[in-house]
């Protein structure tokens, strides 16, 4: 199944003769803050959260994602290829969907797909709250992969552990979340003997992660969210 969809979605991407935004990723997350004040709805599905798949998932490419029942009837399918890292196809050029999207997707589909809810986007981990400045701190945030993405890899890390970074660090993927459990050794518990938590607490500037070119080492506070969150057993949500 998932070979199917990807194939017609790569075959869409390359077909499309309208211009297709390749606006994501980090990019999109600079917008999430927009969103905090929405329900979660078909509406903010079609002109938003995927908006980009249905550039070219509507009208006679297949699968049809462009009305409602189209996308009820295909949303597992959907969901299978957002959160594999499948689609959009990495070599496309169009980033993954940010972490406050990908969680809107899936509380949508976990809500039943309702055509409207009365869910806030601000009430999700990994999105921004409708205050201006009023998100909780990380260390009462919740445990999850969700906010290790929104919180931490997408500011620090994913400009180059991306599919589409020619560097070593390409090779290493922390992002959709099932990459980076194919290198969970590097995140093994306990975390105090991780790989991960050895790079990011070094006092060798060689061998820091960050890397010093790339800003200044994370806070405390966030690696102790690392921590934690390696310990508790990676959860996805």
């Amino acid at each position: 199944m998932r070979g199917f969809l990807c194939t017609i979605i790569f075959s869409c991407l390359l077909s499309c003769s309208y211009h297709v935004d390749k606006t994501g990723g980090a990019n999109q997350s600079q917008g999430d803050s927009a969103l905090g004040n929405q329900a979660i709805s078909w509406d903010l599905m079609q002109t938003n959260v995927l908006k980009t798949c249905l550039q070219c998932h509507s009208g006679s490419k297949q699968p049809l994602l462009s009305s409602y029942s189209d996308m009820v009837q295909n949303i597992n399918k959907v969901w299978a290829e957002v959160s594999s890292g499948a689609m959009p196809p990495p070599s496309s050029g169009i980033s993954s969907l940010s972490a406050c999207r990908t969680a809107i997707l899936r509380k949508w589909i976990d809500l039943g797909t309702p055509e409207n809810s009365t869910v806030m986007v601000s009430s999700l981990p990994g999105c921004p709250s409708n205050g201006g400045g009023g998100d909780l701190p990380i260390s009462q945030m919740p445990l999850n992969y969700q906010t290790l993405r929104a919180k931490i890899l997408e500011p620090r890390c994913l400009h180059c552990h991306n599919a589409s970074d020619t560097t070593d660090a390409g090779a290493i993927l922390f992002s959709p979340y099932s990459q980076l459990m194919q290198g969970a050794r590097r995140w093994s518990s306990p975390a105090k003997d991780s790989k991960v938590i050895r790079l990011l607490r070094t006092t060798n500037l060689d061998d820091r992660m960050p890397p010093p070119e790339d800003g200044d080492a994370l806070h405390e506070d966030e690696i102790q969210f690392i921590e934690r969150w390696i310990d508790a057993g990676k959860p996805e949500f």
